[in-house]
């Protein structure tokens, strides 16, 4: 069910001229301040937005609108500053990783438009930019506060200006060409530019990552996750519009047709979605190559083309937040339970009958671990009952380093 959409208001402020009228009616105000005759985000505008969005609650859509100038000579001149300023707006979310279809652009003249249009902006137009946070597809089961990724990031120094080859401890290359970056208010980057990189390749990083090589409730064959971030001092950095990451993965898995997905962070799990309009991969002997426009969870993977029956039914319950987890060493696949309606049981779909895996179940709770795992074969119509157990957090990681052995 869709919420309420409340309006936040862009009130550009170029000279005194702008002005913000009382608008509380409708929602609450989020003033942005351009300055004079300038459509580049500043720092504070940067800020805001990021802040703003942060506080959307999903499923919820959002519109910032633009004010205009209420007593303008040069109606075209302002109409096409805030053109390029709704533009840059735009962007901004777009670079943010929002999907092109969440976020929607639309000038509707002064005199049609609902609200605070006064009669002297009749002739202007009013520019809104809506915004939707989308609804996970499944909401999966969730340890909570159990960290399993104790290794951190691999951290790298790059200078802006010219070109690098970054490679990671578990093979995985990243060519940065020259002025790929820029700051999230426009600003080319130069100077030296920190990058951390976290790799998930392997069964046991992919799983101590929060990482599911699968998209929603569907498995895919993922040969290769990363998370990737870059910055300058405490400003983190995103890729220059017209510039491109290229990412080579090492062939952990043979795909037939790779393809690059980003991930989305839904409550610490890693939901993989393929991009909309991806540059098409490149399979070497190396590899695979994939080229990215955007930063953070990165990964090369691909649908699987049979259409397994097979499903698997978990009873597991506790006082604390689990996690249930279904590992099938043999397809490289680390999938992850969800909750079924109107009931406590678990459950993972689409699978491949007659395949060896893994179950496991573990969360933590008053500062101690708990997990159990079982071997199990996959079957059309599998059902299974496990309950965790109080044990270290060395023993956890032992488990999951043994998967790739």
């Amino acid at each position: 069910m869709l919420m309420k959409k409340p309006y936040h208001f862009l009130v550009l402020l170029p000279c005194l001229y702008y002005m913000s009228r009382d608008v509380s009616a409708q929602g609450s105000t989020k003033n942005v301040y351009f300055t004079n005759d300038s459509s580049r985000l500043s720092d504070e505008n940067v800020d805001l937005l990021s802040k703003s969005y942060t506080a959307i609650n999903p499923g919820e859509r959002v519109t910032y609108r633009i004010l205009i100038h209420e007593d303008s000579k040069n109606k075209g001149l302002l109409n096409e500053l805030d053109r390029k300023r709704s533009l840059e707006i735009l962007d901004f979310f777009n670079a943010e990783g929002i999907p092109a279809t969440s976020i929607k652009l639309t000038k509707t003249p002064g005199r049609e438009a609902k609200g605070f249009v006064s009669d002297d902006m009749k002739n202007l137009l009013v520019y809104d930019i809506e915004v939707y946070k989308s609804l996970p597809a499944v909401q999966y089961t969730n340890a909570g506060d159990l960290d399993l990724s104790s290794d951190g990031p691999e951290l790298f120094t790059i200078t802006g200006a010219s070109e690098k080859i970054i490679t990671g401890a578990q093979g995985v290359q990243i060519t940065v060409q020259a002025g790929t970056f820029e700051y999230k208010t426009g600003i080319l980057a130069s100077g030296e530019v920190k990058i951390e990189l976290r790799e998930a390749v392997k069964l046991n990083q992919l799983l101590s990552g929060g990482v599911m090589t699968m998209s929603d409730e569907l498995p895919l064959q993922v040969t290769g996750a990363i998370w990737l971030k870059a910055s300058i001092g405490d400003k983190e950095l995103r890729v220059r519009k017209g510039k491109r990451l290229s990412i080579r993965f090492p062939p952990t898995v043979a795909l037939a047709e790779p393809k690059l997905f980003t991930g989305t962070d839904v409550n610490g799990v890693i939901n993989l979605h393929p991009v909309e309009t991806p540059l098409a991969a490149q399979t070497t002997p190396e590899g695979y190559w994939v080229s990215s426009t955007t930063v953070h969870w990165i990964a090369c993977a691909m649908s699987e083309k049979s259409s397994p029956k097979g499903s698997l039914t978990v009873k597991a319950s506790a006082s604390y937040p689990l996690a249930v987890r279904l590992i099938i060493p043999e397809e490289h696949l680390v999938l992850a339970a969800y909750p079924l309606p109107d009931s406590k049981d678990l459950a993972f779909t689409h699978l491949t009958a007659g395949k060896k895996a893994i179950l496991l179940v573990y969360g933590a709770k008053d500062g101690k671990t708990y997990f159990s795992s079982k071997e199990i074969t996959t079957s059309v119509d599998g059902k299974e009952k496990i309950s965790p157990k109080e044990e270290t957090t060395a023993a956890l990681k032992e488990l999951l380093k043994g998967l790739d052995k």
